[in-house]
């Protein structure tokens, strides 16, 4: 999901808005450890701890968020 931030923040950045280093922190912070095991977590499951996670610590839209996925 690493990309996927980048994205987002390259996305934000181009509308003049900025993602903190602290909020990419507190984001992968609060993916659950087990995140990237797609035995353990479907990638469908994957995608809404992300979207959740995201919307936490950034306020954009969830469409925008899918969008990067």
């Amino acid at each position: 999901m690493h990309i996927q931030v980048a994205k987002l923040k390259k996305i934000l950045e181009a509308r003049g808005e900025k993602i903190s280093e602290a909020q990419i922190r507190l984001i992968f912070k609060d993916l659950p450890e087990e995140f990237e095991d797609t035995w353990w977590i479907t990638f469908l499951q994957q995608k809404e701890i992300f979207v959740r996670a995201v919307k936490k610590y950034i306020r954009v839209s969830e469409d925008l968020i899918r969008s990067v996925l």
